[in-house]
């Protein structure tokens, strides 16, 4: 997947690199946001656990936050509905397990870095927009970065998801790219979890 694809996968990843206070009249959708964060870091500075037990942990982590099988149907379009359960089972496991890995290895890029929850706003009873943003990074003086999660569910079961970095929405990037590859190759869902799958094999082997 093209680079402009990981670097905004490697921007989610800030969510879990940053610090905040819970605020007395913050929206419950925003409360999530923050104790997720405390969770994600409680997680990666265990210096008690080995590498493997915080990757163990890290990995049931992400998948407690997000619904990355609904992304990745979503990134599918059209040919999901075409496409047989097995040949769709594979590839959410393919893109579920891409996605944990980018998060976890490119994390270590951001942890200079803190976000501040700005606000919230409700789009629906279960759909809210928590706004964020990620402070200047000290190393690079990079501007600080406008972060929008999409939260679903109601308190008690929110899930993170979809992410908008400076206006450039998440899933519909992967969307795109996910469609790319399946037009260059005819629509075969077998191929793309394939690359999915080395892909995820080269960045575990050079972590």
């Amino acid at each position: 997947m093209p680079r402009n694809c990981l670097a905004l996968f490697a921007t989610f990843a800030a969510l879990f690199a940053t610090s905040a206070m819970a605020a007395d009249t913050e929206a419950p959708a925003e409360a999530f946001v923050r104790s997720k964060i405390s969770a994600g870091l409680a997680i990666l500075n265990d210096n008690s656990l080995t590498k493997d037990q915080k990757s163990a942990q890290f990995h049931d982590f992400l998948l407690s936050l997000t619904n990355l099988n609904a992304i990745a149907d979503y990134t599918l379009g059209p040919a999901k509905n075409a496409a047989a359960p097995a040949d769709l089972a594979e590839f959410e496991n393919a893109f579920r397990e891409y996605s944990i890995a980018l998060y976890e290895i490119e994390l270590s890029r951001y942890a200079d870095r803190t976000l501040r929850v700005t606000g919230a706003m409700p789009l629906n009873s279960t759909t809210t927009i928590v706004k964020t943003v990620l402070a200047k990074d000290t190393r690079t003086q990079r501007a600080p970065t406008e972060l929008d999660f999409r939260i679903f569910g109601t308190p008690g079961n929110f899930t993170v998801g979809d992410v908008s970095v400076m206006g450039i929405d998440l899933a519909i990037t992967a969307q795109d790219q996910v469609q790319t590859f399946l037009w260059q190759h005819h629509n075969d869902i077998k191929a793309l979890s394939a690359n999915f799958k080395q892909r995820t094999e080269k960045m575990r082997a050079g972590s």
